[in-house]
């Protein structure tokens, strides 16, 4: 009796199993929005408040829906989709996520420390920026010290106390205030993303003190149609990947950050038409990877400390540059492909000495239609040399929407 009634139930268990095993993936929708809370299901008449909160509940297949509006950063990502249903947020209005930045006033001299100026401040301090609200064409972030009396050893130093509540600088021996605005950054990042099969979609990132975007540990990852601007201080950048494969950057706008894009230990990642300018360091620089593209976007970066376009040797393997344009507003060495090879003050002497890269590039003004600050506008104007110059008939750089 109890192997006849076995053998009945057998077939049954391996019908549910193979049923629970093929059933396809059941997508959500999560929508998030400044008038929801965290508490509510997350559906359109109920939504998330918070980015962070879409997150975690978010998984393959889902894609998520941030309506308009300002949002929290340091959002983290660590859910993985499938590469046939990925996890997606993508934007309904215009969205931004937007570090915490707050101008600093009241600075008193220090007594005993010549040229040091404190002010309370109750933290957190992610980093300190000079004249952040000025046509300053560059980011100006000071370098962090880890005791008091080191920020008189030098200038453009800081320390901030988080003991007492009070912030330390120098600005060149006199009190930063005379002539200068001060900021404090709060906040690190606007998204960090370890999971696999995400997409980013739509976004407005800034006033962070690292990245934006910060990829790694997953595989995979795609950002396109994001606007990314006041990140990376002193160091850092617009988007970062490392240790990351076959991420996908497209239709970006990178502007006023330390760097447009960073990829260290990132292989097989396709980097296209992406607008990138006026970088502090390098719109992209590239160390210990692999197999990477760079196609169709517009470098108008490589600030005073920096180039358009770095690649480190260790970087070289499959790589394959082409239909870019390449400007440099401000350093004298517009590309890098260092330790060996050189540093080459103009496009031409770079393709002269490198072979087979960038065969189709160009380096001629884009013609935006705008560049005054607050009021840039990354389009082109009609006699663009970039307009229907990649293989594909569209545009060099961010294909923007009219």
């Amino acid at each position: 009796m109890g192997l006849g009634t076995s053998t009945i139930r057998l077939p049954l268990l391996t019908v549910v199993v193979l049923l629970a095993v093929g059933a396809p993936v059941t997508a959500a929708t999560p929508v998030v929005s400044p008038h929801g809370t965290d508490g509510n299901p997350g559906t359109d008449a109920a939504p998330f408040r918070t980015l962070a909160k879409a997150a975690s509940v978010a998984h393959a297949g889902d894609t998520v829906i941030v309506k308009a509006g300002t949002y929290e950063g340091n959002v983290s990502i660590a859910q993985s989709g499938t590469p046939e249903n990925p996890i997606v947020f993508k934007t309904s209005g215009k969205v931004l996520v937007a570090g915490r930045i707050e101008q600093k006033r009241g600075f008193r001299p220090v007594d005993g420390e010549q040229g040091t100026f404190m002010v309370e401040d109750p933290g957190p301090v992610a980093a300190v920026a000079i004249d952040l609200d000025t046509t300053n064409i560059v980011l100006n972030g000071m370098d962090a010290v880890g005791r008091v009396n080191d920020v008189a050893a030098g200038n453009y130093r800081y320390c901030f106390d988080n003991h007492v509540g009070k912030l330390y600088l120098r600005y060149a021996g006199e009190n930063p205030e005379k002539d200068h605005t001060i900021h404090v950054l709060r906040d690190v990042r606007g998204f960090s993303i370890a999971g696999s099969n995400v997409v980013l979609d739509g976004f407005a990132i800034s006033g962070f003190s690292h990245h934006g975007v910060e990829i790694g540990g997953g595989k995979n990852v795609t950002v396109k149609h994001c606007r990314i601007s006041l990140c990376g201080f002193p160091w850092g950048g617009a988007i970062n990947l490392y240790n990351t494969n076959q991420a996908k950057i497209e239709d970006c706008v990178l502007h006023r950050v330390m760097n447009g894009i960073v990829l260290t230990q990132a292989a097989g990642t396709l980097i296209t038409h992406n607008t990138i300018h006026r970088t502090r360091a390098h719109g992209i620089i590239l160390s210990e990877g692999a197999g990477n593209a760079i196609r169709n976007n517009l470098l108008f970066a490589g600030g005073p400390s920096g180039n358009a376009l770095y690649v480190h040797a260790d970087a070289a393997a499959g790589l394959a540059l082409d239909y870019n344009c390449y400007l440099d507003y401000l350093n004298s060495i517009l590309i890098s492909w260092m330790p060996l090879e050189g540093r080459y003050p103009t496009f031409w002497d770079y393709r002269a000495d490198i072979q087979g890269q960038d065969t189709h590039s160009i380096s001629d003004d884009p013609l935006f239609i705008s560049t005054i600050h607050g009021m840039e506008d990354f389009r082109l104007n009609p006699d663009s040399p970039c307009k229907g110059k990649p293989e594909d008939g569209t545009d060099i750089g961010a294909r923007l929407p009219d």
